[in-house]
């Protein structure tokens, strides 16, 4: 199946990986910023694709296929009538529709996340479905584990998802629309912890933020703004044995007057324990003589 590509991010590279694996040629990708060097003009070198600034451009080439990957704009709707959309959402579809869908759901504390694959229609997120990968949430998990698991299951399926639609073997099929929520954008001021919250509310919070993908969940103590920055197990090879378990690390970040929590080892519920430690004074004046926990 000849196939247009739209996108951008770790995901938008495994997609186009996993379709030429599986069989497929990828024809065009974008959007591109001509004037520098982005992963769209690598990866187009890579695979022997055009490279398009957006989708408007593909429509007017003529391209019938094209799916969307982390793609902001939205699609008009004469646009949509000359071609097929198809979209890949990080989020179990019809719930968490629109922004950061992932970070929605961990912080909802879902038991299970993935992608769905969807027809693009006049609707946010709301097209007919052709398929849903699913990953289990563990304890341990933040959003960078998650979004790892999620891009490799993603790499894995769509080449042969996509076998199926070209056989006419794979049906969309329509979203239960009563059933669906959807999630806002976020923005700097919704990373602060409300120690009012529960435990496992923060916990949540903490583990959704996780930095790099965004700059964490932040709390002030003492005039000074903390970034928790908890470490997922998966680094605990980067560790030396010498450390001791669950041990916090407290350092500024260069160039600013931030404190970062590092977890360096263990566990998140450890973590947060430690962290809530670090703060007992603040935690005792807020709950009248009782910690959260």
């Amino acid at each position: 199946m000849q196939l247009a590509l739209l996108g951008n991010g770790n995901e938008f590279i495994q997609l186009a990986r996993g379709l030429v694996n599986g069989g497929h040629r990828v024809t065009h990708i974008g959007p591109v910023n001509m004037s520098n060097q982005t992963d769209q003009q690598i990866l187009a070198n890579e695979l022997g694709a055009k490279l398009v600034l957006d989708h408007i451009e593909l429509v007017n080439d003529g391209i019938r296929d094209i799916i969307m990957c982390s793609y902001a704009p939205l699609i008009e709707m004469n646009v949509l009538q000359r071609a097929r959309f198809y979209n890949i959402h990080y989020a179990l579809l019809p719930r968490f529709r629109g922004m950061h869908g992932l970070v929605w759901g961990i912080i909802n504390d879902e038991k299970e996340v993935g992608y769905t694959l969807h027809l693009v229609d006049d609707g946010i997120d709301s097209g007919p479905i052709y398929h849903q990968g699913k990953v289990l949430i563990k304890e341990d998990d933040d959003i960078i584990t998650l979004r790892n698991k999620i891009d490799q299951l993603l790499y894995k399926e769509i080449g042969t998802i996509f076998q199926k639609i070209e056989n006419g073997e794979l049906k969309a099929v329509e979203q239960r629309h009563s059933l669906a929520t959807y999630g806002t954008r976020r923005t700097e001021a919704d990373s602060e912890i409300n120690w009012k919250w529960p435990a496992r509310r923060i916990f949540n919070i903490i583990r959704a933020l996780t930095p790099p993908y965004t700059s964490g969940a932040f709390t002030y103590y003492k005039d000074k703004k903390l970034i928790i920055d908890v470490t997922a197990k998966s680094q605990k090879s980067r560790i030396s044995k010498q450390e001791k378990p669950y041990r916090i690390a407290k350092y500024y970040r260069e160039n600013r007057r931030n404190t970062t929590i590092n977890q360096k080892f263990g566990g998140f519920s450890n973590c947060l324990s430690q962290i809530m430690i670090i703060f007992k004074e603040k935690y005792l004046a807020i709950s009248s003589g009782s910690t959260p926990l």
